[in-house]
């Protein structure tokens, strides 16, 4: 069996190959592991609310959302939130449902 020897020609350029292979490799290993992955400091607590007669999703979230600071919430916004949470439309609620809603947006 005939073994071939190599040899490096170019120093600098070898160097430069082997450092953009092992920054590869570790851009690669951190995406798999979840390393790039951002949270947010504060989790979204819902409180769970039973549809009343009468009740629109609009009213809910004006009653039960506000802000980080207190305040008032853009109601548009909450009604969002609260229908990609539920799953539903707000023309699909019904009496007695029971959906959540977030404390604060």
């Amino acid at each position: 069996m005939i073994h071939k020897r190599y040899r490096i020609v170019s120093t600098p350029r070898f160097l430069t190959f082997f450092v953009i292979v092992i920054l590869s490799a570790i851009f690669v290993f951190n995406t798999l592991a979840g390393a790039y992955e951002s949270q947010s400091l504060s989790r979204v607590q819902y409180k769970e609310v039973t549809v009343q007669s009468g009740d629109t999703l609009w009213e809910i979230a004006s009653e039960n959302c506000r802000t980080e600071d207190g305040n008032g919430v853009d109601i548009r916004l909450a009604v969002d939130e609260i229908c990609r949470e539920n799953n539903i439309s707000a023309s699909q609620i019904k009496v007695g449902d029971i959906i959540k809603v977030p404390q604060v947006i």
